[in-house]
């Protein structure tokens, strides 16, 4: 194995996976610039949500999701099976 990791080292069960996941992200990112580059003027994103900047949107939005998450799993572990 060459040091500094050169074409002779061998990649490990992490780089197998996160090559082709990496490379799906970018494809993903690239169709998605694609379709909003697409979008008529009057509705593209802009910087803030119907008057509301971005930020606080995707943090709320991330909150509900987690508090949604969380019941769900206290739900299932309420059930007991017997």
């Amino acid at each position: 194995m060459e040091p500094g990791g050169g074409p002779g080292a061998s990649a490990g069960p992490t780089a197998l996976f996160l090559g082709p996941l990496s490379r799906g992200y970018a494809g993903l990112t690239g169709r998605l610039l694609q379709l909003i580059s697409t979008l008529p003027e009057d509705i593209r994103p802009g910087p803030n949500f119907h008057g509301l900047p971005w930020e606080p949107i995707i943090i709320t939005s991330l909150v509900g999701i987690t508090t949604l998450a969380i019941f769900f799993w206290r739900t299932c572990l309420s059930v007991s099976i017997f």
